[in-house]
């Protein structure tokens, strides 16, 4: 099963849906899991393990053929925000940034508010 999770372990913070009748869905929250279900799912994706959670989770980045990286997408889109201190050590660091700042100018999603 696929979950963009609001985590910031993967350099970014995706807004939260709703899990049940009592909580509230965050801004974009339902924008970004239509986006990543849309896109992600039900096609070939691969997954870079970086690590593993204590509940053994998998922690990593997904790429849609190969070039294309979902949380870059996300914040390129405006679906989710850099999450400074876990993106530092991202080696596509730089990517993610300059996908916020397009996203910021564009006034889109979490970047435009």
């Amino acid at each position: 099963m696929f979950h963009i999770s609001p985590d910031s372990r993967v350099g970014i913070r995706a807004p939260r849906t709703a899990r049940n009748a009592g909580e509230k869905n965050e801004p974009f929250g339902p924008d970004a899991l239509e986006f990543a279900t849309r896109r992600y799912m039900q096609r070939d994706v691969e997954f870079e393990v970086d690590t593993v959670d204590k509940n053994g989770g998998f922690i990593g980045s997904l790429y849609l053929n190969k070039t294309e990286n979902a949380a870059i997408a996300l914040v390129r889109e405006g679906l989710a925000s850099v999450h400074d201190f876990s993106a530092e050590g991202l080696a596509w660091a730089k990517q993610l940034y300059d996908a916020e700042a397009a996203a910021k100018q564009n006034k889109l999603g979490v970047s435009g508010t």
